[in-house]
């Protein structure tokens, strides 16, 4: 494993590169699997004087079906829980829609905004758009993405999250807005709130944005952890702006990129031997990782370098930069190394999203099952892939799953493809 350390100011960076094999025997032309890692990791000492800010905009859904139980009053208890946990250094900006929006608060700082909760909350029921007929979510989302265009020149992560019950009436509008939050640099998360939201049509509208993800909350009850969750993730951010290329020699086969973690994507072809991603926040704790497809040449045995990567970043208030040989060893005779366990399965794991056959999903749904124990995911979640994996082994689909299976597995595919084809349109090759 090739690993580099950023010792600037500020929480340190740490890019790591491993093969899905230790060695490779030099007479041959693998097919390989390079998994590339960003982790950003605190200072010894826990301080926090380098904290970066995190605006917070809250679109929020308030129409006539959040009046049924368990609804909007669980949505006023995650405003609570919000307001005790954010950090006084983020700020946080809700707006409201219906049929109509209006904006119950403006960017505000996290310990005014704390201070204030019971004045927002009542703001919120006063609004004009309060318990309206429709689900307009564009005319909600209009007011965060103007107050983040005012803001764009201030140091900090800018993150939008939606919640909602139901089926939108305006996708087309928020298809178009989403393409300005991608622009903007800032994570988009949708959350269907109960069983009724419609899952396919929340997930088109975040596939395009790089810090994009819907993500089912089917039990209403979950909203209030959730809030809490983002409270934590604004306090431990650490990093902005992360361009991450990989550059690959000109005798590397290249295949497909994929993005492994925190969400699994298919990024489409590597084409001209590189592959570029970007990620607008990274926070502590948070492994940010990558797949390559590959296949390497023959080559002489000893010490080879197929690839190099290179990461600029913001941090402490300042660019940073750095550049990681990725070295692999080549071996003289025809034995390979054992694979590594943890590349294999995140490989097992991202290919599904894009070959469809039902051997390629059985395994990758395995993978997802295996990662989702390790990770200490949500049961229901959890419930659901391994029905789907029943239902594959025998023969069957998704058809024989329930609504909110459904939902919940869809919502954690995360995938982003074109058509299921690759960037240029065609049938993505595939190596021999």
């Amino acid at each position: 494993m090739i690993e580099a350390r950023q010792d600037a100011a500020g929480p340190d960076l740490r890019i790591s590169a491993r093969f899905d094999r230790r060695t490779y025997p030099a007479a041959s032309d693998p097919i390989a699997t390079l998994l590339v890692e960003v982790e950003p990791i605190a200072k010894p000492s826990g301080d926090e004087t380098d904290k970066i800010p995190a605006e917070i905009h809250l679109v929020l859904d308030v129409s006539g079906s959040m009046s049924q139980p368990n609804r909007y009053e669980r949505v006023e208890q995650a405003l609570r829980v919000l307001a005790e946990n954010v950090h006084p250094a983020d700020s946080v900006a809700i707006s409201v829609f219906s049929d109509r929006a209006h904006t119950v608060l403006p960017p505000t700082p996290g310990e005014k905004f704390g201070r204030g909760i019971a004045l927002t909350l009542q703001a919120i029921r006063n609004s004009p758009p309060f318990f309206g007929q429709a689900t307009m979510l564009s005319v909600g989302l209009a007011p965060a993405i103007a107050a983040m265009r005012l803001a764009a020149h201030k140091r900090a992560a800018r993150r939008i999250y939606v919640l909602t019950d139901g089926e939108l009436h305006d996708s087309t509008a928020c298809a178009s807005l989403s393409r300005e939050i991608a622009s903007l640099g800032a994570d988009y998360q949708i959350f269907g709130f109960g069983p009724g939201f419609n899952a396919e049509q929340l997930f088109d509208l975040v596939k395009e944005v790089p810090g994009g993800a819907a993500k089912p909350l089917i039990d209403t009850a979950q909203v209030v952890e959730t809030f809490t969750h983002i409270a934590g993730t604004s306090r431990r951010i650490a990093a902005l702006n992360l361009s991450l290329a990989i550059h690959f020699a000109e005798e590397v086969v290249t295949g497909d990129a994929f993005s492994f973690r925190p969400r699994a994507r298919h990024l489409g072809r590597i084409r001209d031997r590189e592959s570029r991603v970007v990620v607008a926040s990274l926070e502590l704790g948070r492994k940010y990782a990558f797949v390559y497809e590959l296949r390497l040449p023959e080559s002489e045995p000893g010490i080879w370098v197929p690839a190099a990567i290179s990461a600029t970043w913001e941090q402490a208030g300042a660019p940073q930069s750095r550049t990681v040989a990725v070295e692999i060893e080549r071996t003289e005779g025809a034995a390979e190394a054992e694979p590594d366990p943890e590349v294999a399965r995140g490989y097992e794991l991202v290919r599904g999203l894009r070959d469809r056959d039902r051997g390629t999903q059985i395994t990758s749904v395995t993978s997802r099952i295996q990662l989702c124990e390790a990770e200490g995911r949500e049961r229901a979640l959890m419930d659901a892939l391994r029905r789907q994996l029943e239902a594959l082994e025998s023969g069957g689909d998704e058809s024989s799953l329930s609504d909110a299976d459904r939902k919940y597995i869809r919502c954690d595919e995360q995938s982003v493809t074109i058509g299921m084809l690759g960037l240029d349109g065609g049938a993505p090759e595939k190596s021999t």
